[in-house]
């Protein structure tokens, strides 16, 4: 078994890259194929055809890579835009499904918990809820209209009292 050196395995794969590599004059698939090696070697190649062409075939080489690139740009943003539709499409499927999700959640929410007084009231006696301590200091003060509140202004560091 023979060892090569890094330089010599990259030659090695540069050379079978550009045997692999479609032969056509400015074809935007071979810049983009393989290591950037084999990209620089068919650039080479496609200037050298381009020098070596009549004006009319260079022109005519020109403007079919140009047609091509504008063929891919055109692909790839069909593509986008039927990814796009996808999603689109997919959302509009979940939200049947997130609507009932979210019923289903506020159907539960509204359940309460079972308290004794519920099954041991006795018949035709409902038992009223009881009056908080709240309640019963606002009664005092039922008749007052509140006219206007003002928050206290913090001036200063904090006084920490220590326990």
């Amino acid at each position: 078994m023979e060892i090569l050196s890094l330089a010599e395995r990259r030659r090695a794969r540069r050379q079978k890259g550009a045997s692999e590599s479609p032969t056509s004059v400015l074809s935007p698939a071979e810049s983009r194929a393989g290591s950037e090696g084999v990209a620089e070697e068919g650039i080479e190649r496609e200037a050298a055809a381009l020098a070596t062409a009549t004006p009319a075939a260079a022109a005519s080489m020109v403007e079919t890579a140009a047609k091509e690139a504008l063929a891919a740009k055109e692909a790839a943003r069909a593509a986008k835009r039927a990814e796009i539709e996808a999603k689109v499409a997919a959302a509009k499927l979940l939200q049947p499904v997130k609507a009932a999700e979210a019923a289903v959640a506020a159907s539960t929410k509204a359940m309460r918990t079972v308290k004794a007084a519920d099954l041991f009231a006795e018949e035709g006696r409902e038992t009223a809820p009881k009056a908080s301590t709240h309640d019963k200091k606002n009664a005092q003060h039922d008749g007052f209209i509140v006219k206007s509140t003002r928050m206290q202004a913090d001036y200063g560091d904090r006084a920490f009292i220590k326990p």
